[in-house]
């Protein structure tokens, strides 16, 4: 982003990336305070107080969800974000035994458009986004290579697309119009194979919330100076904001209960800028310039007023960079339309999406 469109882009990004991050955090904690307490009240009846939303989310939050977020590399939860993948067949599977026998009370009309389709696709792209988070799983890998890469993406991808159809088929062909954005919310609280599940989707999000909050965290630390390019957070920073983000995500996860609305709000906004708009912006600046070297343009289109024959040189620096650039440029072809195409498309859809929230 850098390269494509300066600090400016630079900056931006962080700032996408931040809310883009913020949204799935509060939306994992959301998780959490609908599935655990549900599941302690039924079986611990006798403790009210451990029942209770707020106690529930800061007490998962502050002993097993902050030690992990301690470390400074992604690396380190890689084991833990393993097994919270290995959750999401007994989630599926729990959903696939139990979903059917409340299909009859819901109706399912099979229709090609539904009420918010713009709304849904910003959700699709919230749940698809994980640019934030690329650079730093490549940097994880044993294997730094472009074929492990694909590798890696490839098979990421496909499952993420079978895990995401899944839930998606069970919860809207079993319960219809009626369906809630967290499936576990349509069954009754004393069904025991369905408790499983809860179970598991509260264990899955308590190891899935790290792999959020370290792009978040990189996000702020570089926005505020702390992390540049030759340069890294002291320990007191680190822990610092460490502690500081951990506070403001966890009171945002206790105070906000519709996970609807953020799915909406975070997917319409952030996730269209990271899914399509900045994607395809770069993809045509790269295309249109692919000379273009920041370093090397500003330190040329700011010359020295005391030196004339520096001022001199420059001058024929910048004529022949934009002579190499006219060169270079590839001619306008299918990729430029379609991505001229996907900034147009993520425009129309973060604004549909964002304003079906606020109605």
């Amino acid at each position: 982003m850098e390269y494509s469109f300066g600090r400016f882009g630079y900056h931006f990004l962080n700032f996408l990336i931040l809310i883009q991050a913020t949204g799935a955090c509060v939306s994992y904690f959301i998780l959490i305070g609908d599935t655990i307490p549900i599941l302690l009240a039924l079986y611990f009846p006798d403790y009210p107080s451990m029942t209770e939303r707020s106690f529930v989310i800061s007490f998962i939050a502050i002993v097993l969800v902050f030690p992990l977020n301690l470390s400074r590399s992604i690396g380190a939860v890689a084991k833990w974000s393993i097994i919270s993948v290995l959750c999401l067949p007994i989630i599926l599977l729990t959903l696939l035994i139990r979903a059917p026998a409340y299909s009859a009370a819901h109706e399912a009309p099979l229709n090609w458009q539904g009420p918010d389709i713009f709304g849904a696709l910003g959700i699709l792209a919230f749940a698809f986004s994980c640019s934030h988070v690329c650079f730093s799983v490549f940097l994880s890998l044993s294997d730094q290579t472009s074929r492990a890469w694909t590798i890696t993406t490839s098979l990421a991808s496909v499952m993420s697309w079978i895990a995401s159809i899944s839930f998606a088929l069970i919860g809207y062909l079993c319960f219809g119009q009626d369906v809630q954005p967290n499936l576990f919310l349509n069954f009754p609280a004393d069904d025991a194979i369905v408790n499983v599940g809860r179970f598991a989707l509260g264990f899955s999000m308590i190891l899935t919330i790290p792999m959020v909050f370290y792009p978040f965290r990189e996000a702020v630390q570089k926005m505020i100076g702390f992390e540049i390019t030759n340069k890294q957070p002291t320990a007191v920073q680190h822990y610092a904001v460490t502690v500081v983000l951990f506070v403001f995500l966890t009171g945002l996860g206790i105070y906000i209960r519709s996970l609807g609305k953020v799915y909406g709000f975070i997917g319409g906004f952030a996730a269209t800028f990271l899914a399509y708009i900045l994607p395809a912006s770069a993809c045509l600046i790269t295309r249109r310039y692919p000379a273009v070297l920041p370093d090397m343009v500003s330190s040329v289109t700011t010359p020295s007023e005391d030196d004339d024959v520096v001022l001199i040189e420059q001058d024929e620096e910048v004529n022949g960079l934009k002579d190499e650039i006219e060169s270079e440029a590839v001619p306008f072809g299918m990729l430029d339309f379609a991505a001229i195409f996907l900034i147009i498309w993520g425009f129309v859809v973060m604004v549909f999406a964002t304003a079906g929230v606020f109605r």
